[in-house]
């Protein structure tokens, strides 16, 4: 299925500076975002083992709570 896109002239600019020689647009976009999921991806569970999503989490608590409170 083929869609048609909307962008402005720098965009394409952009991305005709980012493609390869033997790239579309299409593959170009495709590799970016292909590259982007895999930075997320590689990110992912990095701190499964140690305590720094409880204290984030205590941390969004705390905030929460102070925003809650009536001004004194």
């Amino acid at each position: 299925m083929s869609l048609t896109v909307q962008h402005g002239e720098d965009t394409y600019a952009a991305l005709t500076g980012l493609k390869a020689d033997d790239e579309t647009i299409d593959d170009c976009v495709d590799r970016l975002l292909d590259h982007r999921r895999e930075a997320i991806d590689s990110g992912a569970g990095l701190w499964a083992d140690s305590e720094v999503p409880e204290h984030a989490r205590a941390a969004r608590e705390s905030i929460r709570s102070e925003l809650d409170r009536p001004s004194q």
